[in-house]
């Protein structure tokens, strides 16, 4: 049993990127690459062609630097809503980073820092303002994986949503913990969903996502369609949301 409401986009959301090891200037531009197409979708929302909801004052903001780059200072991780450690994250420097993350994070509640290895170890040893999404069997992500998570959970902040529970419930459910990161592309006409993710029917899910394009958002059938999109996964959806992403799939986020 779940209830939607409607909830407004975030204008002050900020989120940090930092990438680490000898691909973090390259892995920088991807993502850079990736958000400045949300970023653009943004500065030209028009209330008049679609549904924009957004509260509070200012423009969201996502800093995306490469650690070969930046001198890493306590303030530079000041403010943010959200933080992404993405790369080679095994090295003493991660570390440092890490630490005074959580010192912030105990003084101010910072919601959560996601660590996304692409290479090295996986980090097994969280603090609990950490979050780590793996693939399936325990492997790194893939470059393609992060540049989507971090486009998508952006856009999953800034944009309108439609939800089904508080962010903090499903926030608490990754915390402190390994996860496994996926996506199912779907046609909302149809409903015909690639099911080639091995581990979806027996999962359970921190969170699912549902990415819908704004011509398939229909009020008076959005409801029918999460309820069939819950029937053909065989799982609950702790979060559906619409977000101008371009893409119908859905975010999954499983232990």
């Amino acid at each position: 049993m779940w209830v939607l409401t409607m909830e407004p986009g975030i204008r002050s959301f900020k989120a940090l990127v930092l990438t680490f090891g000898k691909n973090s200037v390259s892995l920088a531009g991807a993502v850079e690459d990736r958000v400045f197409q949300l970023m653009n979708y943004w500065s030209n929302l028009d209330s008049g062609r679609q549904w924009v909801s957004l509260k509070g004052q200012g423009s969201p903001m996502i800093n995306i630097c490469s650690a070969h780059n930046t001198v890493l200072s306590s303030d530079v991780f000041e403010g943010y809503d959200y933080i992404f450690l993405i790369g080679d994250l095994d090295s003493a420097e991660v570390l440092a980073v890490r630490e005074a993350i959580r010192k912030i994070y105990l003084e101010k509640n910072i919601f959560i820092t996601f660590l996304m290895s692409t290479q090295g170890k996986r980090i097994s040893n969280l603090f609990e303002n950490e979050c780590s999404p793996l693939c399936h069997g325990n492997k790194l992500l893939t470059r393609e994986l992060v540049v989507e998570f971090v486009h998508d959970y952006c856009a999953l902040n800034i944009f309108p949503n439609v939800i089904s529970v508080d962010f903090f419930d499903y926030g608490h459910k990754m915390k402190g913990k390994t996860i496994y990161l996926d996506y199912i592309d779907f046609n909302p006409e149809s409903l015909s969903i690639n099911m080639n993710w091995r581990a979806m029917p027996s999962s359970k899910h921190c969170l699912s996502i549902i990415f819908i394009e704004p011509e398939h958002h229909l009020p008076d059938k959005f409801s029918m369609l999460v309820e069939n999109l819950i029937e053909c996964i065989n799982s609950d959806l702790y979060i559906t949301d619409v977000a101008y992403i371009g893409r119908n799939r859905i975010l999954c986020l499983f232990y």
